[in-house]
């Protein structure tokens, strides 16, 4: 946890395997680590909104294209 949030780490242990870990993605700095863990989070909730109600947010799909397409 870093200032509230669920961040990953890792650990080096010397300055190579540091440089070779921020080319692998990683950042030395924590608001930075924390801005993904937030994006995560965000795109998480979303695809669990989606597994919770894709039957529902299909139906609503199909019934508003049958209904453009008998209108008229």
């Amino acid at each position: 946890m870093v200032w509230g949030h669920r961040v990953d780490t890792l650990t080096v242990q010397s300055p190579f395997e540091e440089r070779q870990a921020i080319r692998n993605g990683w950042t030395t700095d924590p608001k930075h680590a924390i801005k993904g863990a937030v994006w995560r989070l965000r795109w998480t909730s979303v695809w669990r909104f989606y597994l919770r109600n894709w039957q529902w947010l299909w139906g609503t799909v199909v019934a508003v294209a049958l209904a453009v397409m008998f209108h008229g």
